[in-house]
């Protein structure tokens, strides 16, 4: 009797042997994939933080920040006196007008500011309690007022002291029914006081290291 020849079936662990290399190829394939993916991911994730702290004025803006800064000028004498006429033009006040003037940096920003006290025509930027003076802020090339302050005496002092980041200014009131006294015209942020008269009187002159100006 004839046997049927068996036909030849792959064991199932052989099939699986023989598919094994295919698998472990798919499955390395996948984590390249994978791993190029996170790469491709991170590199994204990092060139948009990047661009936003570049648009805050992050590391795009470092070589501007290394730029120094321009340095102040401080103006010489002919532009105050510029200002200083043109302020009488501006009011309407005489253009011959005489005066002295002190150079002095109030607010400590590297420019000499200017203290600038009228003298004639006497009636009209004095009376018997004193003069007219203006405070004048400088700038790079032009002179600003702050305010005048009236009336006022020689001598006056600059103080040592500040308030609102400018010095004081230490004036003497006198030939008034009240008793003569010493006040610090402050500035408030915006001007100093502009009347010495209204002041209380400033009772440290004596411990205050000051400079005088117009004697």
């Amino acid at each position: 009797m004839l046997r049927r020849p068996l036909l030849c079936h792959p064991e199932p662990k052989l099939w699986a042997e023989c598919h094994s290399p295919f698998r472990a190829m798919k499955l390395s394939f996948r984590l390249v994939c994978m791993k190029y993916s996170w790469l491709g991911t991170l590199f994204i994730l990092t060139t948009t933080l990047l661009l936003a702290a570049c648009g805050h004025g992050g590391c795009c803006g470092s070589e501007a920040s290394l730029t120094p800064a321009p340095a102040h000028t401080d103006p010489d004498d002919s532009v105050m006196r510029g200002s200083v006429t043109a302020f009488l033009q501006e009011t309407g006040a005489p253009v011959s007008s005489m005066y002295e003037f002190k150079r002095i940096d109030l607010d400590r920003d590297g420019r000499r500011d200017a203290l600038v006290l009228f003298k004639n025509p006497y009636g009209y930027w004095c009376d018997t309690h004193g003069c007219t003076m203006l405070v004048m802020r400088a700038g790079n090339d032009k002179f600003e007022l702050v305010n005048a302050i009236q009336p006022v005496r020689a001598p006056l002092y600059v103080s040592n002291t500040e308030s609102n980041g400018w010095k004081d200014i230490i004036v003497r009131v006198t030939g008034r029914w009240d008793e003569s006294k010493d006040v610090a015209m402050t500035y408030n942020g915006t001007q100093y006081a502009d009347n010495p008269a209204t002041m209380p009187a400033y009772m440290h002159v004596a411990a205050n290291t000051a400079q005088r100006v117009f004697y």
